[in-house]
Formats: structure tokens, C-alpha cells, sequence
């Protein structure tokens, strides 16, 4: 999970489908969904392309135009548009999210808080903190003490320890150390090897950031 920067411009075609639904309400996103498909999948796209195609929660890849689906993701609104039904349409509530149920956005549902991250908003990359041992994710030592719980509660609401999920975690980091430490004394191997690991398929890409500054302080 990180801060989003830079966006896609508002969608022309998201803003005149909003003209034509005033007020705004929660069942104009069934309309646009099942009855306004390519501008669903437009929008889904989008947003991919803004995210690097990684679920923005739990930054595992994503491809929206995958055709089995177990890849596609969905739509998510960060403010539930049951709650808040005049965000139901809003560009900065839409997000592309994972199809998980265990975490992420259908895991999250209807729950939100003020004070809830916001990819859009905080830089996230700063307040939480990769384990490199376990794989867990928790509020770092440079969080603002006055958003701690607000970083747990957000955490714990997208179930973003839910224990697969650590687990691949963990596994990738483990993998990346070892592979560091392969290479650490060849000089044109450990180019190779961090470039390949900016690819925009390997999930986790937060993680993968921390892991390296980490890992890479004591070759320095």
C-alpha cells in the first residue's frame, strides 16, 4: 500500500455520465456497471494504469483486461457509496482493488472511518513498515503518533496481515535476500538483479522497496 502521485486527469467521459445523474446517487454505479460496461472497463483501466496494475491495498498484480477474471480486480470506492452516496461517482473515491475476499476491498465492504488511509492523500510508504522476518505489516517508527491507530485500525480493516498474504510476503522477501546475497559481489549481477526487481509484474512492490533500503545498508 502507498501513496498514489501522479493521477490520471478527471475521465471526460466518468464526468459527463456524472451531468446526467443529479443528484448522485448509489444505484447510478449499477447503471454504469451493467449497463455502461466500456465505460466501466475504461475507468478500470485507468486506474490500473495510474496503480503500475497493482491491487491498491495489498499491491499484489493486477490485469483489468484479463479474461478469465482472476486477475481483472474491480472498482473500489474508498467512502462505500451505501454511506456516502454522493461519492458514489467521485474520481478521487475510485480505486482498482483485488478480488480477494480475505482482504483488500471486498474484505473492507462497508467499513470506513475518518481518518482511514487514503492512497490518494498520505504517503503511506512512510508510516508502515514491512517485517522482513515475518512478513507483517505495522505502523513504522516515523508514523505520526497521532495517526497510529488510525494506521492499525486501516490495516486491520483491509486484512492486510491476513495470513496468505503475509505468507507471500515473507516468501518474496526471503527470496529477494537471497538472491541479493548471490550476487552482492558482482558488481553487473547486482545491476541486473535490482533493475529486474523494478519490474512493474513482481508484486509487493512496497515491501520489495523496504527490503531493499534494508538489505542494501550494510553493502553500502
Amino acid at each position: 500500500m502507498r501513496k498514489i502521485y501522479p493521477r490520471s486527469d478527471y475521465p471526460e467521459d466518468l464526468r459527463r455520465f456524472q451531468e446526467t445523474c443529479q443528484p448522485v446517487r448509489s444505484e447510478h454505479w449499477e447503471q454504469l456497471h451493467d449497463q455502461d460496461q466500456a465505460l466501466y472497463r475504461e475507468l478500470r483501466e485507468i486506474l490500473a494504469s495510474d496503480q503500475n496494475s497493482f491491487c491498491i491495498y495489498c499491491e499484489q498484480t493486477l490485469d483489468p483486461r484479463d479474461i478469465e477474471g482472476e486477475r481483472r480486480g474491480h472498482i473500489e470506492h474508498f467512502k462505500p457509496k451505501g454511506d456516502y452516496p454522493a461519492h458514489t461517482l467521485d474520481w478521487d473515491n475510485l480505486m482498482h482493488s483485488c478480488d480477494h475476499q480475505a482482504s483488500c476491498g471486498h474484505f473492507k465492504k462497508k467499513n470506513f472511518f475518518n481518518g482511514f488511509l487514503n492512497p490518494y492523500q498520505d504517503p503511506i510508504e512512510e508510516w508502515i513498515a514491512f517485517s522482513l522476518t515475518t512478513g507483517e505489516v505495522s505502523p513504522s517508527a516515523q508514523a505520526p503518533p497521532e495517526r497510529r491507530e488510525d494506521i492499525i485500525k486501516s490495516l486491520s480493516l483491509l486484512g492486510l496481515n491476513e495470513p496468505g498474504l503475509q505468507r507471500r510476503r515473507k516468501s518474496l522477501i526471503k527470496s529477494f535476500q537471497t538472491q541479493l546475497l548471490a550476487c552482492e559481489n558482482t558488481p553487473e549481477s547486482l545491476s541486473a538483479f535490482l533493475q529486474y526487481q523494478k519490474g512493474a509484474s513482481i508484486p509487493f512492490i512496497t515491501a520489495r522497496r523496504q527490503a531493499r533500503q534494508q538489505l542494501m545498508s550494510p553493502l553500502a
